[in-house]
């Protein structure tokens, strides 16, 4: 039989970080509608579910909201909205080792010197009905994958992100990610040449986007690749700028609209 879980806010008044640190391998904690301010590091297997928007859990203003160092372990986040976040990585998530699982999070108004919303460092996140929105950052708006990080996200928006460099993402090394149902609106790149929505910086990441759309028009280059070691880009039945096809290592994998 499966752990029970455990309800939050406890009869004790303790922080939800406290409560966390408590637990056993694998538990499973139901967080209740409400505002909780917290900073919290997850080293372990554990479940977090709340009640999606009206469980929100709020930065205290520097570093990533939730933190997840697990090696060995998975993360699973379900139904929680994530605010105000901010550090050096991943203001909203900073995952470094581990699994990280993602159902119907919300990120928003969190920003980072990489990846605004979450910054992948290590490990893989794999997320569902993900939703980012007004996130800030100097590499990757929204998300920042680095060269041991692996992405899988579906079923996705992102919206109004903004970094120097990759406005919504930003894949360092051999980054892997792979981006499926997605919607992005209103990412932009601070520097001119920046990638608008997407930079890609070598050797040898590989970006797979299947029916993704940029839904606004994007001024400048929407996708930026290394010159030297660009990678691979496989795009499907996407509905993405044309100035994408003028970038190296694009493949068009046909059933795609470009505009």
């Amino acid at each position: 039989m499966g752990q029970a879980s455990v309800r939050f806010p406890d009869p004790r008044g303790r922080r939800l970080a406290d409560v966390i640190a408590g637990l056993e391998r694998g538990a499973v904690i139901d967080i209740a509608p409400g505002r909780y301010f917290e900073r919290l590091t997850l080293d372990r297997s554990i479940t977090l579910r709340g009640a999606g928007d009206l469980t929100r859990i709020g930065g205290l203003g520097r570093g990533s909201i939730i933190s997840v160092d697990a090696e060995d372990g998975e993360v699973t986040l379900d139904s929680i909205s994530l605010e105000g976040g901010g550090g050096p990585a991943g203001g909203g998530i900073c995952l470094s080792r581990g699994a990280l699982n993602l159902e119907n999070v919300r990120i928003h108004r969190a920003r980072a010197d990489l990846g605004g919303g979450i910054a992948v460092l290590g490990g893989r996140l794999v997320a569902r009905l993900l939703r980012i929105e007004e996130v800030e950052a100097h590499l990757g708006g929204a998300i920042y994958v680095a060269a041991r990080g692996r992405l899988e996200i579906a079923e996705a928006e992102i919206r109004s992100a903004r970094a120097d460099r990759g406005g919504a993402l930003y894949l360092a090394g051999e980054a892997r990610a792979s981006l499926t149902a997605l919607t992005i609106s209103k990412a932009r790149a601070r520097e001119e040449n920046g990638g608008q929505v997407v930079w890609l910086d070598g050797p040898d990441p590989v970006l797979s986007l299947e029916r993704v759309r940029f839904a606004d028009p994007v001024l400048g280059r929407p996708l930026v690749t290394s010159e030297e070691a660009p990678g691979l880009v496989q795009v499907t039945g996407s509905d993405l700028s044309r100035l994408l096809l003028e970038e190296r290592g694009v493949v068009d994998l046909g059933n795609n609209r470009w505009r």
